[in-house]
This record gives structure tokens, sequence and C-alpha cells, in this order.
């Protein structure tokens, strides 16, 4: 390898296939994908189903099959209460430990670019090969956000686990040459995680725009939406508060109003908030656009969780006139007032709501600004190019020796 030359041989070793359906994780692997291939050599090392194994691209990728059966997790909840360490961390790497070793050795990459928090085991047996985690986000943050969603049993055993994950972050993240998430917030949480030992870089998510752009069509004034995976516990409670707290205020004001939960896999909490007859609940739907596109209002009353907010992004991509709390606009660098609306408690932001639902004019000044600022701020080239220059810092920093050590294969090496 030539110090700082252009083109790269990356290794990418993710928790997840770069196939759809998409979580976070899977959006900022598939967006970066196609951007890194452009102008280097890429190959991926991923954690499989059987059938996500079938899809993958053989000429690019090598799936490793790690099926979950449900049976198992009472064992694994004990695994780790004895040993301390997160639930399945050392199951994901023990299965991709020789696969990986197996890549090191015959692809010879510059950097290896590990993604996410889940695989940071791996770390300690990087040895002196250059490399990032991808964590995204300070996990531990996440199992709080779940715990805070539970019932009381559920919510001691979650609280466990996210003290786990702090101490697996303090102990296995400084392993890596630069540990990358997408906002200020998460940098901030886990530097004091990590003891101010963490060398943490922020690059925040992009958003396709052309993919999510606005149509001609004019929607329904009073027609707001809310869209995510609707199993993920930030979302769960987000869609909650929105239903239970905020949109009686609403309609209060604006009887004719129409709420709109949009996406994947609703937990019964949530398909629940159907039972009103002004909120409409989907379920898996194959395309969130056209149901989106019905809205003339974006409701994104975050209360939890952590990361950036790729529906908020997509919503402003589509020229939604945005209504978001504080807690949604980590890794955003806008404006409020000028790209969206920031509202603080309940009544707060029912009366933006309102005021979005009466003011077309307003509605359409504040997507033209969204649209134009993610356009700018948030393209995936962007990110993509960000990558590349925590990639050239961390070869740049680390030992080149002639030989590079391989990777243990054993399970023993695990921690």
């Amino acid at each position: 390898m030539t110090r700082g030359r252009l083109v790269l041989r990356i290794l990418i070793c993710s928790e997840y296939a770069p196939l759809l359906p998409v979580n976070g994780a899977r959006l900022v692997l598939r967006a970066l994908l196609p951007q890194l291939q452009q102008r280097h050599d890429v190959r991926i090392v991923c954690i499989a189903t059987a059938d996500e194994a079938m899809r993958c691209d053989p000429q690019t990728t090598t799936p490793v099959v790690l099926e979950h059966p449900r049976w198992t997790l009472p064992l694994s909840v004990l695994r780790s209460t004895v040993t301390g360490r997160p639930l399945r961390v050392d199951d994901l790497a023990a299965a991709v430990r020789s696969p990986l070793a197996d890549e090191i050795a015959s692809f010879r990459p510059d950097v290896v670019h590990v993604m996410t928090g889940g695989l940071a085991g791996l770390g300690r047996n990087l040895g002196g090969w250059p490399s990032i985690l991808a964590a995204l986000d300070a996990s531990h943050l996440n199992w709080e956000a779940q715990a805070l969603a539970a019932g009381r049993l559920r919510r001691l055993l979650l609280l466990q686990e996210a003290r786990r994950v702090r101490r697996f972050e303090h102990s296995e993240y400084n392993e890596f040459g630069r540990v990358v998430v997408v906002s200020e917030s998460d940098r901030d949480s886990l530097a004091n995680v990590g003891g101010g030992r963490l060398r943490i870089a922020v690059v925040p998510n992009g958003v396709d725009s052309d993919y999510f752009a606005a149509d001609a069509r004019r929607p329904d004034a009073c027609t707001v939406a809310f869209h995510g995976v609707m199993d993920f516990a930030p979302n769960v409670t987000a869609a909650r508060y929105l239903a239970k707290r905020i949109w009686p205020r609403v309609l209060e004001q604006e009887p004719g109003a129409r709420l709109l939960l949009i996406g994947r896999n609703p937990t019964a909490d949530v398909r629940a908030l159907g039972e009103d007859a002004t909120i409409t609940v989907t379920a898996d739907v194959a395309d969130v656009r056209p149901w989106l596109r019905q809205a003339a209002v974006y409701a994104c009353p975050m209360v939890s969780g952590t990361g950036i907010k790729n529906k908020l992004l997509e919503a402003m991509a589509l020229e939604l006139a945005c209504v978001a709390s504080p807690r949604a606009l980590g890794g955003l660098a806008v404006e409020p007032g000028k790209q969206l609306l920031v509202a603080d408690g309940e009544a707060e932001f029912a009366s933006a709501v309102v005021g979005l639902v009466r003011d077309a004019g307003r509605r359409e000044s504040l997507g033209r600004e969204a649209r134009t600022y993610v356009r700018a701020a948030h393209s995936w080239e962007a990110a993509a190019k960000a990558y590349e220059a925590v990639y050239h810092e961390v070869i740049g920093e680390a030992s080149l020796p002639n030989e590079r050590p391989s990777l243990p294969r054993s399970a023993e090496s695990a921690p």
C-alpha cells in the first residue's frame, strides 16, 4: 500500500447485509457502498440470514449465515448476566472472525471498516490494521430508550443491558483508530463513556433527495404524518406521545385533522392507536413516499433515542413542513423557524402543527427551505467523502509494516 494514495482497498465488516428492508444501519451501508465503489475497491463481510445470503452479490460480498432462534434468548440473557457482556456481541464476533481473517489475507485491505457497535469485539484482533468502527450512535442510549417504554420487569432487564453496553463501549471502542457517529450528541455521550480516550469523528447521514422528491400534487392541508420502523422503541414512544398527548390538542382546534402513522412492524401498542377514527396506522408499506405525500405537515416529536433522524431528513427532502422536538435535531445544523419548526412540550407542539395546517404559505416556505437544506448539507456523496477522509487519517496514523498481522481465527481469541 502506498501511503495517501487515492484508490483504497476497503474491507467492510457489517452486522447487517446491505439489503432491503432497511433499518438505520442498513440504510447507511446501502447508501455509502455505491459512492465508495465509484472510487475504491470495496469488499464486504456481513452477517446474514440464509435468505439474505442468497441475495448478496457474490462478486463483492461474503455473507456469514447466522440465524437467531427465539428459544436461545433466555440462555443468552443468562450468559450476559454471568459474563457482564452485552447480548450476542461475542457470538457476532465469533461468527465473522474466520471469514474476516480470510478476506484480510486475500484482499490485503488498506483499512477495515467495522459496522456497527455490535461487532466492536473484533477490534482487539485487528492488530496493526488501520480500522474504524462505524458505531453510528451511542448504543447504550437506545437501550435506555427501550427501558423507558417497557413495563417494570422488562425495564429492569433492559437497564441491566444498557449498563453492560456502556461497559462494552468503554472497553472495546478504543481499539479502533476512529469511532464514527452521526451526531454531536452521540459523540458527547460516547466521549463520557470512554473517559476521553475515544477518538470520535462525526459524519452525519445523507438522504437520497432524488428518491425522496416532492411532487406537484397539493396534499390535504389537514393531514399530518409520522413514519419509521414501528417496533423500534424510540419510534413507538414518539408515536404514542403524538397520538395520545399531542393529537387531542390538535383535534380541539382542527376537528377535521387526520394523522398517518406510517411504518414497518407496528407493535400492538401502535396498532391500537388506529382505533381512533382520526388516526390511520399502516403496516409494511412497500413505499412510504405515496403515504407521506398525502400529508401537508410532518410531526417528529421524539422524546427518546439517539442518532440522526433519517425519517426527518426524508420528510424534509419531500418538502413537507416539519415540526420537530429538540431531541429530533441530532446531527442537523438547521435554523429553527427557517427550515422547520421546533417545539417542546405537547401544547407547544400541537400549536405549531395547527399553525401550519392553517397557513399554506408558511408550509410552502418551510418545505422549500427544508429541501434546499438537505440537498446542500446531507448528500450521501458528502458523507462518503467524509468517511474517506477518516480512512486516510487512520491509515496515516497506523504503523505500516510490510506484513500486517493476521486476524486470529479461533474463538478462543475473543475476550
